[in-house]
């Protein structure tokens, strides 16, 4: 291990547990290792799947977590860097680098869920299934049932049995390892939940690690709901959310036939078939500024693909980025997907001017990327009808996002309701917080691919226009604007924000 680790008492409390059990002549060990972000989890469990496998000659160990992306740049390389744990001294890779064969005859195999068949075959003596709480149900039980290389009441061979004696070698055992983060789910029921588990629980927050993490890795200015879930890693569920309906079976990561259908031959992304959509929420001193990018794709769901997030109050002014710099980020992305057909939209209120003239919407238009302004309403309706369509889009499984979009999928499991005095959700209107990529969510699905009405764009108004009617009777579909428009998707006079 790397000397400059310091291994935190929550770390040793999970590694002293786990070796003393692999010593005792029992037939499982199963330990569920939770807790914040940064906290350890997978460095420790790392640290002894590698001691499992080079003192129990023969054992087959898998890794497994939902997606591949995940396994190969987050799992594979903690058992890679440092601290290093595999090396040429005890080892090599096989099976184009998704295995680790050890000299004594173990191995370590790397699989992912996204094809879960995979796993129907091989049984194991040892399964960490790292950030379960990503996985569904299914995956779980099917993976749980494959742990089964050495049954009850292992018997030894003489040598065997008096290396183990000698303290040379361990004895055989099935291992069940889980680790993850707070989520309200089945995991906290069956499992943290519940009195009957057969789990040892190891709890480790993100502040026991300080020592090992950047000085500002834990940022106070978050919220009160995202400390208490990502920082002390309590299972508790967050009260009134606003879109109880997403999960898991919501997400997908860069693997799934969806990304690799658009795809070419060389590698590239190519989304040139597929309406897309770029969602602008700019902000700068408390809000983010948040860049969303969708398609539309050709079985009507929503593809939510990637995302950019800068600016807000936990970054240092000098790290902050003005339009100029947003627009160049967000044509790099267009040309990194291949974005021929995309339809921008921004917040209404970038329409207003600057202290030098030009409004928001203008100087990312004179910078080469074209905006519409969102509708915070259809008509006839209020904010709360918006949320309440989406969480029934994430019902019906209409809405997809993709594991890179981190900001928005940590915000849809922070987004709630106002309470009351008592704390009790109102479902009336919800916090002003965590919601700069739920604003974009919204402006998507009100003015997109899936808006009920069809719209005429109106990006520009002159004060006649605004105090003469002409809004008004545009928003009865009574005067059509010209075919010269930046832009001939169709909306209304909502596109100047009125709700």
């Amino acid at each position: 291990m790397d000397n400059l680790w310091k291994w935190n008492p929550n770390q040793r409390k999970l590694i002293d547990l786990v070796v003393n059990k692999a010593q005792d002549l029992i037939d499982t060990v199963r330990v569920f290792a939770h807790g914040g972000i940064g906290s350890g989890k997978s460095v420790s469990l790392a640290f002894i799947v590698d001691f499992i496998c080079r003192n129990t000659p023969g054992i087959n160990f898998l890794i497994a977590r939902r997606s591949f992306e995940s396994i190969r740049l987050d799992t594979m390389e903690i058992l890679k860097r440092n601290p290093g744990i595999l090396d040429a001294s005890k080892g090599k890779w096989t099976d184009k680098g998704k295995t680790f064969a050890y000299y004594n005859g173990s191995t370590l195999h790397f699989e992912h869920l996204e094809n879960s068949d995979s796993l129907l075959g091989p049984s194991y003596g040892g399964i960490w299934v790292e950030q379960v709480e990503l996985c569904s149900h299914d995956d779980y039980r099917l993976l749980r049932g494959r742990l089964r290389q050495y049954s009850e009441g292992n018997q030894y061979n003489q040598k065997y049995a008096e290396a183990i004696k000698n303290h040379q070698v361990l004895p055989a055992k099935n291992y069940l390892f889980l680790s993850a983060n707070p989520k309200a789910n089945w995991v906290q029921t069956e499992i943290i939940k519940n009195p009957k588990t057969d789990f040892t629980l190891i709890s480790m927050p993100t502040y026991g690690n300080k020592e090992n993490l950047p000085s500002d890795y834990i940022n106070e200015n978050e919220s009160d709901a995202f400390k208490r879930r990502f920082y002390l890693g309590m299972w508790e569920s967050q009260a009134g959310l606003c879109y109880p309906e997403f999960n898991e079976t919501n997400i997908i990561d860069s693997e799934n036939p969806i990304e690799l259908r658009y795809t070419n031959k060389e590698g590239k992304k190519d989304f040139s078939s597929l309406s897309t959509y770029i969602i602008v929420d700019p902000g700068y001193v408390v809000s983010k500024f948040a860049v969303m990018f969708a398609a539309m794709l050709p079985d009507n769901r929503l593809y939510i693909f990637d995302e950019i997030s800068k600016n807000g109050k936990d970054v240092d002014e000098e790290d902050k980025i003005l339009i100029p710099e947003m627009a160049d980020l967000i044509k790099e992305k267009i040309k990194h997907y291949n974005m021929k057909n995309y339809y921008g939209i921004i917040d209404f209120a970038a329409n207003a001017k600057s202290e030098g003239g030009a409004s928001k919407t203008q100087q990312f238009r004179d910078a080469g990327v074209n905006l519409a302004n969102s509708i915070k309403r259809v008509k006839g309706t209020d904010e709360i009808d918006s949320i309440f369509k989406i969480n029934s889009l994430f019902k019906q499984k209409k809405i997809i996002i993709n594991m890179r979009c981190t900001s928005t999928l940590r915000e849809l499991e922070l987004f709630s309701w106002k309470t009351d005095k008592n704390g009790v959700p109102t479902k009336e209107e919800p916090k002003n917080a965590d919601n700069d990529f739920m604003d974009c969510l919204r402006y998507l699905i009100n003015a997109g691919p899936i808006a009920e009405e069809i719209r005429t764009v109106k990006t520009s108004w002159t004060a006649n226009e605004m105090s003469s009617g002409y809004m008004e009777a545009l928003f009865k579909s009574e005067i059509k604007e010209d075919k010269t428009s930046i832009t001939n998707h169709k909306r209304t006079a909502l596109d100047f924000g009125i709700y």
